[in-house]
């Protein structure tokens, strides 16, 4: 199927678009030139802040991939029974309406009683039989670390072996871009920062440093990345690989 391959690479293209125009406006502001030097000045960009800048944007752009390719995947799939489907992908249809039922239970009731919903909830499994996609399938739970990643490749059957590199790229991106988004930007120098947040990631950096991922380096494992994941998505419609084998 050419056409998943042709879909897939439109997101990517964008995508890694994105990056390395982040990428190119870092090294503009860093450069000696006469837009670096005007840049420098500006408030946002002090402190590192053109660095925040990408490493925000590199991780929303990291996200969205993973998500918007993964429904247009599962796009692919639709109409499918749902017994025909492996037991991940059947998990996803389940989890949404129990999801549902979740939020349900929540909300002030009079009643007080799960049997309706519940019963409900069963009803709508039985009624279901065929696999419907839908955008929210796919939960990055808006912090999609190397642990909320590794879900998403068990869904799919991914060897998870082949991402295991790249667990220090997701989680220490991740680790700023939490930081930057809870406004604790001051924290984030390479002397604070490991005093806020423990962990296992590597502090991002203007330069080459031993022991430090450079921003350059991060950019560009994060392109591998998408790609290899865009390949696999590619693999795994074309192979077929969502229909169960004791079929």
């Amino acid at each position: 199927m050419s056409d998943i391959r042709d879909s897939l690479d439109k997101i990517l293209a964008v995508s890694i678009d994105s990056i390395k125009d982040e990428q190119n406006f870092l090294n503009l502001v860093l450069s000696d030139s006469p837009e670096g030097n005007i840049l420098k000045e500006l408030p946002i960009f002090k402190d590192n802040g053109a660095l925040y800048k990408l490493i925000f944007s590199v991780y929303a752009t990291f996200e969205y991939t993973i998500k918007e390719c993964c429904n247009t995947a599962l796009l692919t799939i639709d109409k499918n029974s749902l017994d025909s489907l492996t037991d991940e992908l059947q998990m996803l249809t389940f989890r949404q309406k129990l999801d549902e039922l979740r939020k349900k239970m929540i909300e002030k009731r009079e009643d007080n009683t799960v049997i309706k919903p519940l019963t409900d909830l069963h009803i709508k499994i039985k009624q279901q039989t065929e696999f419907n996609s839908n955008e929210n399938m796919i939960d990055t739970k808006s912090n999609l670390n190397f642990n909320n990643f590794t879900e998403i490749l068990e869904i799919f059957h991914f060897d998870k072996k082949k991402y295991k590199s790249y667990s220090i790229i997701i989680d220490s991106i991740i680790t700023y871009r939490n930081m930057i988004a809870h406004g604790n930007r001051k924290d984030l120098t390479e002397i604070n920062i490991r005093q806020y947040i423990p962990g296992n990631y590597k502090i991002i950096t203007l330069h080459k440093e031993n022991n430090r991922l450079y921003f350059e380096d991060l950019c560009s494992d994060m392109i591998n990345l998408l790609k290899l994941f865009c390949q696999d998505l590619t693999d795994y419609v074309n192979e077929q690989k969502y229909l169960r084998q004791d079929k």
